[in-house]
């Protein structure tokens, strides 16, 4: 059952290739190595990356304002005040010269510095497609968030224009469409990122040479109130983010493994330069002890191997060869000590006895030179 525990492995895995390499303190030095040098490729990725990267996310920003027009007539039961107000009907039978204006605002929760200009127009449409623009203010600067266009237009010079077109057209519309547009070109920066943007709203108005009224709900409208338009944007802002390393969704800042790295990379140090000593350590002790810190589980003692009474005896290159013959005739390595402080192990196989010796030559009540012949055949080196 012993040899079964022992054995229950491949042949050669008790000692290996390397004579031992991956036990005792060639196996820390191997495994030390190789944690250094992981964690120093894990240093030299963290110091080359940079701390943080550039991100992209878009911020809204808002454009809108105000219409407004406005005109005076005779007090009476169209106006009792004698005043037109913003949703007003206007009636040229009491008034002629409207007044229209728009205040626009740019809105942002961000830094934002903005300028631009604007202007403002009104178009005259008919259904046939004919239509007349009349600038009601010419493109002008301003400063900042805000910004004022105005201008009067006369209606009275509206309907005689319809009469004098569909005169000489010979088309008659029983309606016409005016449209009040503002445009303004802004420019500027938000969150210190240049921006640029237009916004043209429109205020639509119903006109026949009898009145001008406003359409409410008119198609392209922002919003439920004509008179207050507002649109959103946005733009990409770049920002610092905080880098990281790792494997799908195993991420770590870089600035976190530059703080703990560098205490694991000391360690690992250490414990390679330990490793090291000890190794060099060890290699000072004598064969046998390497031997017995290697493979102290896989040996019996026996006071007298009895060599010169074997049919035939095979002599091994190196204890790794022996121990992998153990393995595969699953035995246990047979150890004894000369007098003359020479170490012999042995193998015993059904008709064969294979031997390794650390220094001389044991022979139980014989001695042989090295390459000389056994009672029973010739002695032989060979390498499992």
């Amino acid at each position: 059952r012993k040899r079964k525990r022992l054995w229950g492995r491949p042949a050669g895995a008790a000692g290996g290739g390397t004579a031992g390499w991956g036990r005792g303190a060639s196996g820390r030095l191997l495994w030390s190595g190789v944690a250094f040098l992981l964690f120093a490729g894990l240093a030299w990725l963290a110091y080359s990356t940079p701390q943080t990267r550039p991100s992209n996310y878009p911020v809204e920003y808002a454009q809108g304002g105000s219409f407004d027009y406005a005109a005076s007539a005779p007090p009476g039961p169209v106006y009792p005040d004698g005043k037109v107000r913003a949703g007003d009907p206007v009636f040229l039978s009491q008034t002629h010269v409207v007044r229209f204006r728009f205040d626009y605002r740019f809105e942002s929760p961000l830094p934002h510095e903005v300028q631009g200009s604007g202007s403002l127009t009104a178009v005259l449409q008919g259904s046939s497609g004919w239509s007349r623009s009349f600038v009601l203010q010419a493109p002008a600067r301003f400063q900042g968030d805000r910004a004022s266009l105005e201008g009067t237009l006369d209606l009275g010079q509206l309907a005689s224009l319809i009469g004098q077109v569909e005169a000489a057209t010979g088309l008659r519309n029983e309606q016409y469409k005016l449209v009040v547009r503002p445009a303004l070109q802004v420019a500027g920066t938000l969150a210190g990122t240049p921006l640029s943007a237009t916004y043209r709203p429109e205020l639509d108005f119903n006109f026949t040479p009898l009145a001008l009224s406003l359409v409410t709900g008119a198609a392209g409208q922002s919003g439920s109130d004509p008179l207050q338009p507002r649109g959103t944007s946005a733009i990409n802002l770049t920002r610092d983010v905080p880098a990281t390393l790792g494997v799908a969704r195993l991420q770590v800042p870089v600035a976190g493994v530059r703080l703990v790295l560098p205490a694991f990379l000391l360690a690992a140090l250490a414990a390679l330069v330990f490793s090291w000593l000890q190794f060099l350590r060890e290699g000072r002790r004598p064969e046998h002890e390497r031997i017995r810190a290697l493979y102290g589980d896989l040996l019996a003692e026996a006071r007298d191997l009895g060599l010169g009474d074997r049919p035939r005896v095979v002599w091994v290159a190196d204890m790794a060869s022996l121990v992998r013959l153990a393995a595969q005739y699953e035995r246990l390595v047979l150890h004894q000590e000369a007098p003359d402080g020479t170490h012999l192990y042995a193998v015993e196989d059904t008709d064969c006895v294979y031997c390794y010796k650390t220094t001389g030559w044991f022979g139980g009540a014989d001695s042989f030179q090295a390459g000389e012949l056994s009672d029973a055949g010739p002695a032989s080196e060979v390498r499992a």
